[in-house]
């Protein structure tokens, strides 16, 4: 039996071979702030991506993501922007949210959410 953290990193795994198939590189895994982590931070010419996986082994009719988790990422987003801000001045931000269900890529939604800053 595969534990959390290592079904956790094999869908983060297959989210950033997703990517980096659709032309993005890859800029981090696991962005840690004080105000909490990004799962994968991606980039293309167009955009830098922050990414929230969410992998389960089925699927649940309950949302994927609560709103103090959103709050989290926008938070971590900024901190990375403020610390980033002349390498990345030039592209649009986004937030995707990847879903994995039974160790597969079920749905990516782009633009999944959006931080008022």
């Amino acid at each position: 039996m595969t534990s959390s953290y290592n079904y956790g990193m094999q869908a983060e795994e297959a989210v950033i071979s997703h990517y980096k198939k659709l032309g993005y590189a890859l800029i981090k895994h696991r962005y840690k702030t004080p105000h909490g982590e990004i799962d994968i931070i991606v980039k293309n010419a167009e955009a830098v991506v922050f990414i929230e996986v969410k992998a389960r082994t089925s699927p649940k009719h309950h949302e994927f993501i609560a709103e103090r988790q959103i709050k989290r990422c926008c938070n971590a987003a900024l901190h990375f922007i403020g610390n980033t801000a002349e390498e990345y001045s030039e592209v649009n931000f986004r937030f995707d949210l990847a879903i994995i269900i039974d160790g597969k890529i079920n749905e990516i939604i782009q633009n999944a959410w959006v931080c008022n800053y």
